[in-house]
């Protein structure tokens, strides 16, 4: 049997109740705050407060219909952060996995770090050069997500998709199942038990050769307004399409830039259809 990081714990639940692995929150990182409450309220219907937890580090929470989707912040004139959306993973213990990721060739670069109220959390590279975070959060932590302007899905696109798979493998207990030829398009889901966790996608020549791994989040589109209409409203916001709405196995899709530069997916599953598994080049989000 293979050991992984999770058998050194008797459960793979997370102390916030979310099974080890899963997706449990994403943040953005801005150089407007302003800017993009507006954008994102405007196209996703987000609403806003400010976290009470962290009053010397403004930190803002968006809402949909009560339920907490995701944070957004403007990093310290002296702590400089591109603009970018990072995802996050639930841990049942930060301080073990930081262990466990050095153990499996990944590094840490910030962490483990606890945050008040908040649990304590950890920002790591894969192997394979793709940033995020692990957070080993409290009890009764909620995250909205598969739900109307909510968080849906996330994929790494990486140049070595062989060793990111294993890693979050060795990581998580996760099994990798391939879903395109592995070559021309080499697209893993990976798998926690009957459940669909992540998407790891190997990037090819057409994202360009400079191209940095990065994880793409994935937001619901309201139904009612479909990603054509979603994706109109955030072009006359002053976003970007970066890429068209096409037809996917997985719903209606297109890739959006919100004023800052940072790029997303929108998604509407209710728009499925039988199609081919998409080529690289529509899948580059960063092309002209």
């Amino acid at each position: 049997m293979t050991e992984h990081a999770s058998d050194s714990t008797s459960t793979l639940l997370a102390p916030s109740g979310a099974v080890s692995g899963m997706p449990c929150w994403v943040d953005l990182a801005t150089t407007n705050i302003a800017a993009s409450k507006q954008f994102y309220a405007e196209m996703l219907g987000w609403r806003f407060h400010d976290d009470p937890a962290t009053p010397d580090q403004p930190y803002t929470i968006a809402t949909v219909d009560g339920w907490a989707v995701a944070g957004l912040y403007q990093p310290a004139p002296d702590q400089p952060a591109p603009p970018s959306w990072t995802l996050y993973l639930a841990v049942r213990n930060a301080n073990a996995t930081a262990g466990w990721v050095e153990r499996l060739g990944g590094e840490v670069l910030l962490g483990p770090m606890e945050v008040r109220g908040q649990g304590n959390l950890l920002m790591v590279a894969d192997p394979s050069g793709g940033v995020i975070g692990l957070w080993e959060q409290p009890p009764g932590w909620e995250f909205g997500a598969r739900m109307r302007g909510g968080f849906t899905w996330a994929e790494l696109n990486t140049w070595d998709g062989e060793a990111a798979d294993q890693f979050f493998a060795g990581l998580f207990g996760f099994t990798p199942e391939q879903i395109g030829d592995g070559e021309t398009y080499d697209y893993t889901s990976w798998w926690h038990e009957q459940e669909q966790i992540l998407g790891r996608q190997r990037m090819t020549a057409e994202f360009g050769e400079n191209m940095a791994p990065h994880w793409m989040i994935y937001f619901n589109a309201d139904p009612r307004l479909g990603v054509d209409g979603t994706a109109a409203r955030a072009a006359a916001l002053g976003g970007n399409i970066a890429i068209r709405p096409f037809n996917s196995a997985f719903g209606r899709v297109a890739a959006i830039a919100d004023p800052s530069g940072v790029t997303f997916t929108l998604i509407d599953s209710t728009r499925r259809v039988e199609v081919e598994p998409p080529r690289a080049e529509v899948d580059d989000p960063y092309a002209d």
